[in-house]
């Protein structure tokens, strides 16, 4: 598994907010879907999450 920093744009009710996970996947598509479940299971108060960057981190 790699460990890839995905930052999120929180949208909807209120003012937009970023978010940054650091999430352990296979690829990037699933480091992208499981950074999603967690904003919304946190941050019920936005509507939905656009991902602004993507990358895997090497350390």
């Amino acid at each position: 598994m790699k460990t890839y920093e995905v930052v999120l744009k929180g949208c909807g009710r209120g003012l937009p907010c970023w978010l940054i996970y650091r999430v352990k996947a296979a690829s990037a598509e699933e480091a992208i879907t499981r950074a999603k479940q967690q904003a919304a299971a946190h941050y019920i108060e936005f509507e939905w999450f656009e991902v602004q960057t993507i990358g895997e981190v090497y350390a």
